[in-house]
């Protein structure tokens, strides 16, 4: 697969003087210069079969020769990703090659560099459904040659089934963003669907490849799945579409690609449709579709969790929590089943039953890329990209430029910047995590920290509390001569390593509620996150960053919990649909520790936020009036940046804060401070608009939004390449967070709506934005035609 390593008598191969470049660099193409040629190749056969469910980007490898002006010939490698091509077919990806080298073919060379020849092309794509890397090679001169390689080295020929399930590997790996988080260096990207047919094309590609969805799945969930089966409906593939018409608001198409179109064989995954149709409240066509399906795949765990989510929607709520329950109990019930009951609950109060579904799901680390982890140990000189200009190139570097701005802006300050934000391990987790976050924060904003303390005491044995309390155990057995039986519920005064009574000083933090707009009470000293005697700890003494947390045992020790928990599952399955609220755990569980970690995230969070409620009290007297009865004062932007000595990193940082907890106008607030402060140093933050952008747009502010958009799109402009297509012709094709902004807003307003605002008196570019505008015609964006 990867070229054999070169040999002395290599160097004297003769140049191949047709395919002769200009420069080193390609046009457009910024490139990574390997210290061995052929490295990423190999590093690219070892690492893909642990790939992540759609894979990695796709690999170009590019080997060139240079004659210097004295006759020395030297080979290098080099290499970039892409991501978007066709790969339906080895034409298609032949025509990649073909535009790469014929954009940068030259009579003329650099006399003092000498002369550069372009020798082999190699592109490596992963096939998710068979685990199998699509490897095309061209020899330059010649032709190309497409075979498909195991993980263990074994070549198999290209069948056209083979090229269907490449095809749609491929627009799936554009559509899940691979290669962003974490950024794959030189990533180039082409528009997945370009013409208004892809789509369809895509989806019945998908679609006829439904028994092979299960397939596409990470090294780690594969292990998972051996407890229960995991279906289509419950597949990486028929999540990625659902969240590609939601992010997109292609409702309509959503019921006529899962419900109308949809085969016999194929009918489990109406509830995509369904869901579709309960987005844009149409309750009672999506309840009929539900209710066939039911009938029909009553077994089915996604069908049933659709079915309580538009019972919510309809406030019927006993039946909501019946179904959310009961698709919990089932084999195949995931993570996401378990969160969106878990929200149930928490709309209905039922804090202890949701938390206990929270820890019922199975969280595992994210896996380790390894082979970008290889690509970067090696990764240590890039060329410098020639700019296209207008060169008509339907590929664009924005997404990478925006990514690694985004993230510089987040993590390389230029100045003083607070070191308790920076240090926030909540900035760190996964999407998994984030999700089941977003759930703990919705029990906090209704009952504070104390009471969600409370609440998980009283739910959970602490795994350091149920340690503590086998080592007391033994300890009993073995003095008992010495009268060291331990009392029930102590609080650590035993004097165990085991459970430390701890306290930290922190400003407000006992009554902290993110519900409100101010601190409750005095800022005074309070205790850390088991401030309760309910609540145990969630940390050990050796915790790497030092946090202090206290501790209690609690009365049932673990041993004794197993047999009454094991009897209240049994009387939980016997129920039946006419109970809308089972209790489904008869004795407390032991907390996992993922759990543990994320409610620790969420102390070290409240902690900093009280500091920030504490500095905008000061702000607040300072601009209140002293006449009595006098309206409260609201700061804005220009108060804080009038009175503020933080950096607009820290803004930043704070603006990512207030999202996580929640607090819609503090994340709005903060982040128009940072963009103030980077205005008034005259450096843009690009991060803060791309997060005003979805912030705007999902709270129906549209003058907002499309300011927001226009000025990520202006960055765009300024500092990338210039992709072009028959409408965007003149400018960068517009990123995701764009896209995602202005069709929201038109599925939420009408195109009217927006239209009619953009061409009020807005300083933006109007052009550029109305091309957006056509785009959702043309796609038939919901709300397109009203």
């Amino acid at each position: 697969i990867s070229p054999p390593p070169a040999s002395p008598a290599a160097s004297h191969r003769p140049v191949m003087g047709h395919f002769q470049l200009a420069s080193e660099s390609l046009l457009g193409t910024p490139e990574v210069i390997e210290d061995n040629s052929g490295d990423a190749l190999l590093f690219r056969q070892g690492s893909f079969g642990g790939f992540a469910a759609f894979g990695s980007p796709d690999l170009v490898h590019v080997t060139k020769q240079n004659k210097s002006v004295t006759g020395t010939i030297t080979e290098k490698g080099y290499y970039h990703f892409i991501r978007g091509i066709d790969l339906s077919s080895a034409a298609s990806i032949s025509a990649y090659v073909a535009r790469l080298v014929n954009a940068n073919m030259s009579s003329t060379a650099n006399s003092m560099a000498g002369t550069w020849y372009l020798t082999s092309i190699t592109i490596r794509a992963y096939n998710a459904f068979s685990k199998l890397d699509v490897v095309a090679s061209a020899k330059l001169p010649g032709g190309m040659t497409v075979h498909a390689v195991t993980p263990t080295g074994d070549e198999q020929e290209m069948t056209p089934a083979l090229w269907q399930e490449t095809y749609v590997s491929g627009v799936a790996r554009a559509l899940s963003a691979a290669g962003e988080a974490p950024l794959y260096p030189c990533l180039k990207t082409f528009p997945p669907m370009p013409h208004s047919d892809d789509e369809a094309r895509f989806v019945e590609a998908a679609l006829a490849l439904v028994n092979k969805w299960p397939a596409v799945q990470s090294p780690g969930e594969a292990a998972r799945t051996e407890l229960g089966p995991v279906g289509a409906a419950g597949s990486a593939m028929a999540s990625l579409l659902t969240k590609y018409f939601q992010k997109y608001s292609r409702y309509e198409q959503a019921v006529q690609f899962f419900y109308e179109k949809l085969d016999q064989d194929m009918q489990e995954l109406g509830y995509i449709a369904a869901l579709a149709l309960k987005d844009i409240d149409r309750l009672d066509r999506a309840r009929q579709i539900i209710d066939k399906l039911l009938r029909k795949f009553p077994n089915s765990c996604r069908v049933v969790m659709t079915s309580a989510l538009i019972a919510m929607a309809e406030d019927d709520v006993d039946r909501a929590l019946t179904e959310g329950f009961r698709a919990c109990d089932m084999p195949t019930a995931d993570n996401t089943t378990r969160t969106c009951t878990a929200l149930l609950c928490v709309q209905e109060k039922q804090f202890s039953e949701a938390i206990k579904l929270l820890n019922d799901c199975d969280l595992e680390p994210p896996p380790l890329d390894h082979f970008l982890r290889k690509l970067i140990s090696k990764s240590r000189r890039i060329t410098s990209s020639v700019p296209t200009g207008s060169s008509g190139s339907d590929s664009t570097d924005a997404i990478r430029v925006l990514a690694k701005r985004c993230k510089e802006e987040r993590t390389n300050p230029s100045s003083g910047f607070d070191e308790m934000l920076a240090e926030l391990p909540a900035r760190l987790m996964a999407e998994s995590e984030r999700d089941i976050y977003a759930v703990l924060v919705e029990i906090l904003n209704i009952v504070g920290w104390d009471e969600l303390l409370s609440i998980r005491g009283s739910s959970f044995v602490m795994e350091s509390d149920a340690q503590a309390q086998s080592d007391l155990q033994d300890d009993d057995d073995q003095d008992e001569d010495e009268g060291s039986t331990p009392t029930k519920g102590g609080s650590g005064g035993n004097g165990k390593e085991g459970i430390s009574q701890k306290s930290a000083q922190v400003e407000g933090i006992s009554r902290l509620s993110v519900a409100e707009d101010a601190m409750d009470g005095a800022a005074g000293s309070s205790k850390a996150p088991a401030g309760k005697k309910e609540a145990p700890s969630n940390e050990k003494d050796d915790d790497a960053d030092g946090e202090d947390a206290a501790a209690t045992e609690e009365d049932t020790p673990a041993s004794e919990a197993e047999t009454p928990a094991a009897e209240a599952e049994v009387e939980a399955a016997a129920k039946t649909a006419s109970k809308p609220r089972p209790r489904r755990f008869g004795a407390k569980k032991l907390c996992k520790p993922w759990l543990d970690f994320l409610v620790t995230n969420m102390y070290e969070d409240l902690r900093t936020m009280a500091v920030w409620l504490a500095e905008d009290d000061q702000m607040t007297q300072k601009h209140s009036s002293e006449t009595e009865n006098a309206p409260p004062v609201v700061l804005t932007a220009q108060d804080v940046l009038n009175d503020t000595r933080r950096s607009a990193v820290d803004w930043l940082r704070r603006g990512d804060l207030a999202s996580r907890l929640k607090r819609t106008d503090r994340a709005m607030l903060a982040y128009e401070v940072c963009i103030k402060l980077s205005e008034k140093s005259k450096i843009p933050c690009v991060a803060a608009w791309v997060s005003l952008c979805d912030l705007y747009s999902r709270h129906g502010m549209v003058e907002e939004a499309i300011i927001a958009t226009d000025y990520v799109w202006s960055f765009m402009d300024a500092n990338c390449d210039t992709g072009s297509s028959e409408r965007h012709a003149r400018y960068t094709l517009p990123v995701p967070p764009v896209e995602e902004a202005i069709y929201r807003l038109v599925s939420q307003f009408g195109l009217k709506k927006v239209r009619s605002v953009l061409n009020s008196d807005l300083s933006v570019a109007k052009p550029r934005l109305f091309s957006l505008l056509l785009d959702a015609v043309e796609s038939q964006t919901f709300g397109f035609s009203r």
